[in-house]
């Protein structure tokens, strides 16, 4: 019995348009993105996570049958760049599973409704990748709260 959060990076107008500025009648607004959301609901229908820039990676997890429960803590995650572009956030998912193969999760699937939206988390500044760059995020939990940070990008060899 477990839950855990589950995530991809994602970019670009395809995930984050309406989230971010950008172009708007010939003028560059992306600056304003720092003022923007840190997260947001991400309503998938017709997406789905052939169109991410990375594989899921598993962000977090809690064992629900522990006699201990950790309140809060952190974790660097590492991604490695599937899909050349730019990287906006992280699209993060709920994954459960309870005993005997019963398993919920509302990761992205095209067409198919889900029992919660996933969620977007938002880095500071875009970051340019290619196929096999790496991106290193930080996620921070405590009581009741998530928050997912860009922590470094770290270019192929």
């Amino acid at each position: 019995q477990s839950i855990a959060a589950e995530g991809v990076l994602v970019g670009g107008e395809h995930w984050c348009k309406d989230y971010r500025m950008n172009n708007v009648d010939g003028f560059d607004l992306s600056a304003f993105n720092v003022y923007g959301q840190k997260s947001g609901t991400f309503t998938h229908a017709g997406h789905d996570l052939s169109e991410a820039n990375s594989l899921a990676q598993k962000l977090l997890s809690f064992d629900l049958s522990a006699s201990v429960t950790v309140l809060e803590g952190s974790e660097v995650v590492s991604f490695k760049v599937t899909k050349s572009g730019l990287i906006e956030a992280v699209l993060m998912w709920l994954a459960l599973d309870f005993d005997e193969g019963l398993q919920f999760s509302n990761a992205p699937i095209r067409n198919q409704p889900s029992w919660r939206n996933p969620m977007l988390y938002f880095f500071d500044q875009p970051v340019v990748c290619e196929v096999g760059d790496g991106i290193k995020i930080e996620v921070t939990h405590k009581e009741k709260s998530l928050e997912i940070k860009f922590k470094e990008k770290v270019c192929k060899p």
